[in-house]
């Protein structure tokens, strides 16, 4: 029953962001025990609606707001412990995209 309750916990995280951000669902969601993840279109744009589920899963999502995209991910927004990310599509890299500065 717990696990059950997990998912719908998950599930139901997912969608208050999808709707806060007015996200559009651009592939199935997928978890793991520490985050739940799910691909999304944000002003058109791929991006990633990721939910930390962990106190560490928490505290990178912190970290990936400090780094403001030098070197990972751009954090297009965040809020509690739910972040959406840019994401790169295909053979496109984050280094090509300009995500990427050097310190």
């Amino acid at each position: 029953m717990r696990r059950h309750q997990a998912l719908a916990d998950g599930m139901a995280k997912l969608q208050l962001y999808l709707n806060r951000w007015q996200l559009t669902e651009d592939g199935p969601p997928f978890h793991t025990r520490s985050r739940w993840r799910q691909p999304v279109r944000h002003r058109g744009e791929s991006a990633i609606l990721k939910i930390a589920m962990t106190t560490e899963e928490c505290r990178g999502a912190r970290l990936m707001v400090w780094w403001d995209g030098n070197g990972a991910a751009r954090v297009l927004a965040q809020a509690d412990n739910a972040l959406l990310l840019e994401r790169a599509c295909g053979s496109q890299s984050l280094l090509e995209n300009g995500s990427w500065r050097p310190g």
